[in-house]
C-alpha cells in the first residue's frame, strides 16, 4: 500500500509543481531577415496566436514576445509554419447562428500571424481564426495572400450562400491546371481546412503534407501494469461479512489509442483502452453446527476484459516530458468461474468436504470510473499510475462484492498518424 501511495505523490507532485507551457523547437524570422533558432511556447487553442513567446533554449529564463510587426515568419517543429500579414480583415459573421440579412463587407486594416495550410508550387493556402470566425487565404507564387471571400446571408428561412471563394478558386483552376469541369469540382467545396486544401492541391499538382484543422490525429500502445486489488465483501445479510479483504498482485495487459487534434501540443486529446485481468478471492468464516467445527470458504475467478474511455490532460508540458492527469468511465465484462462456497471440517480425519455452487450472482456488466496521472518519456513511453475506488458488481440490497484497484504500469507506443 504504502508502495502504491508513494508512487502516485511522485508522479503527481511535479503536476502540481510545474505551471502549464508547451515550449517547442523551432525559429523565428525576424522583419530584417535574421533567423533566431529556440523554443516557442505553443499553446493549444483554436484561434491563431496574436503574440508568441520565444526562448533561446528550454532552460532560459528569459521570454522575449513577438507579435506579427516584429516578424516574417515563424516555424514549429519542421512542421507548423506561420508567417505574418498586414492586410484587410473582413468582419463578417459567416457561422450559421450569427448570419445577417444582408451583405456584410465591413473590413479592418490589420497585421496578423496566418498558419500555413499548404505551401504550394503555384498556390499557397493559409488561415487566421479570431473570436469572429475563420478566415483563408490564398498567395499565387511570391505574392501577397489575399483572403477567400466568404458572405453568407439569411432571407427569411434560406440561407444564401455568397461564396466568393469559389470564383477565386475557379479563377486559378483555369489559370494553372486543364480543369474544365470546375463547376462540378467546386460544387460541393464548403468554406473549410479540408475541402479547401484538396483544391488547392490540384491546382498545385501535389498532396499537402502539412497538419490539417480539424483532422484528428491517432496513436496506438500497448501496455502492461502491476495491480494491486482488493475485494472486499460487505452487508449485515452476508455470511461472510466480517472476513478480511483479499489482496492480490496481478498482472494487468491493455491495448489502445489517443485521438489527438493537434499532435505537437497534446494538452488535452481522448484516450481509449482495453484491458486484461484476473482475480480469485478467497474468504473463510468458521461455522459451528451440530457435528465438529467446520470452515465454509468462498472463492470465485473473476476473468475482466474492460474498455476505458478516458479524457488525459497534461498538466505540465516540454519537448520530451509531459506529465498528465486523466479520468474516464469503465465498462467492465467479467466471467466467473469457480463461483461455489465449500464446506470443510476442521479435523481431517472427519468427512470430506463438500461445496455449494454458484451461491451467488455476480454482475457480467458493471462500470467503474479510474483516474490516472503519470509522465510520458520521448513521446514513445508512458509510466503511470492508476486509481479505481471500490465498486461493487453485486446488485443485492443486503449485501455487496466489490474491488478496488491500484495500477502502476508503463505503455509503450507502437504507431501513430
Amino acid at each position: 500500500m504504502k508502495f502504491f501511495l508513494r508512487t502516485a505523490l511522485l508522479l503527481l507532485l511535479p503536476c502540481l509543481v510545474y505551471a502549464q507551457a508547451n515550449y517547442q523547437p523551432g525559429f523565428i524570422v525576424k522583419t530584417n531577415g535574421d533567423t533566431l533558432r529556440g523554443v516557442i511556447n505553443y499553446r493549444e487553442n483554436d484561434n491563431t496566436p496574436r503574440i508568441i513567446e520565444f526562448k533561446n533554449s528550454t532552460s532560459d529564463r528569459s521570454v522575449t514576445q513577438f507579435g506579427a510587426n516584429d516578424l516574417k515568419a515563424f516555424t514549429i517543429n519542421n512542421t507548423e509554419v506561420f508567417i505574418s500579414y498586414r492586410g484587410k480583415l473582413s468582419l463578417n459573421k459567416n457561422i450559421l447562428t450569427s448570419l445577417p440579412s444582408y451583405v456584410d463587407t465591413t473590413n479592418i486594416q490589420d497585421t496578423v500571424f496566418l498558419k500555413t495550410l499548404v505551401k504550394g508550387v503555384n498556390v499557397s493556402l493559409y488561415s487566421q481564426s479570431d473570436a469572429i470566425k475563420t478566415r483563408y487565404f490564398v498567395a499565387e507564387k511570391d505574392n501577397l495572400p489575399v483572403e477567400l471571400g466568404y458572405y453568407p446571408r439569411m432571407r427569411e428561412t434560406t440561407v444564401l450562400p455568397g461564396a466568393l471563394y469559389k470564383g477565386q478558386l475557379m479563377d486559378l483552376l483555369k489559370k494553372y491546371t486543364s480543369v474544365t469541369n470546375t463547376d462540378d469540382l467546386l460544387k460541393d467545396v464548403t468554406y473549410d481546412d479540408q475541402k479547401l486544401i484538396g483544391v488547392v492541391n490540384i491546382i498545385n499538382h501535389q498532396q499537402s503534407q502539412t497538419l490539417q484543422k480539424g483532422k484528428v490525429y491517432w496513436r496506438l500502445f500497448a501496455g502492461a501494469a502491476v495491480s494491486r486489488v482488493s475485494t472486499t465483501v460487505d452487508g449485515e445479510n452476508f455470511p461472510f461479512t466480517g472476513a478480511p479483504a483479499d489482496v492480490e498482485y496481478r498482472p494487468v495487459l491493455s491495448v489502445g489509442f489517443d485521438l489527438l487534434k493537434n499532435p505537437l501540443i497534446q494538452h488535452v486529446f481522448f484516450r481509449t483502452e482495453l484491458s486484461f485481468y484476473t482475480i480469485k478471492p478467497s474468504y473463510s468464516v468458521p461455522v459451528v453446527i451440530s457435528g465438529p467445527d467446520q470452515m465454509k470458504v468462498y472463492t470465485f475467478r473473476q476473468t475482466n476484459i474492460s474498455i476505458t474511455p478516458q479524457l488525459i490532460y497534461n498538466v505540465y508540458d516540454k519537448p520530451g516530458l509531459k506529465f498528465f492527469i486523466g479520468a474516464g468511465a469503465r465498462l467492465n465484462y467479467s466471467v466467473y468461474t469457480d463461483n461455489k462456497v465449500t464446506y470443510t471440517n476442521v479435523d481431517p480425519q472427519l468427512a470430506v468436504s463438500y461445496n455449494k455452487e454458484k451461491p451467488y450472482d455476480l454482475e457480467s456488466f458493471w462500470f467503474s470510473f479510474p483516474v490516472s496521472a503519470g509522465v510520458n518519456i520521448a513521446r514513445r513511453v508512458e509510466a503511470s499510475f492508476s486509481y479505481m475506488q471500490n465498486t461493487a458488481f453485486t446488485t443485492y440490497t443486503g449485501f455487496s462484492i466489490g474491488s478496488q484497484m491500484m495500477n502502476v504500469g508503463v505503455k509503450y507506443f507502437i504507431k501513430s498518424r
